[in-house]
């Protein structure tokens, strides 16, 4: 059923953390890799569904379990300029957390397999 809601709506950050956490954002999280993503995507009928998605990813930081959206870029220029995501490294990223707004990522293809 979820599957059909991100097909027809896109990506809902409200159930991020519900099922497996959030080490580094709250937010919808992708992988560089698909082998990371495989253990996730176990559907209930037993195939294995995935989506390729396009992603904006704008300026990134390192993120922790903690934020609820990414921090302040520069507090002494500006309290309301974020950075747009959160990965797992800055320097070498294999895990992006987009989504902090829903508008940030689209599936662009369902892959289904065994």
């Amino acid at each position: 059923v979820r599957i059909h809601h991100i097909i027809d709506k896109g990506f809902n950050r409200s159930y991020a953390g519900m099922k497996v956490g959030k080490r580094f954002g709250s937010g919808v999280y992708f992988a560089k890799n698909s082998r990371y993503s495989y253990d996730y995507a176990l559907s209930e009928n037993g195939d294995r569904l995935m989506f390729y998605c396009n992603i904006l990813m704008g300026l990134s930081t390192n993120g922790n379990s903690k934020m609820l959206e990414p921090p302040v870029i520069d507090v002494a220029k500006s309290i309301t300029d974020r950075y747009d995501s959160t990965v797992d490294s800055i320097q070498n990223p294999t895990i992006y957390v987009s989504c902090y707004r829903d508008n940030m990522a689209y599936p662009m293809y369902l892959i289904t397999f065994v």
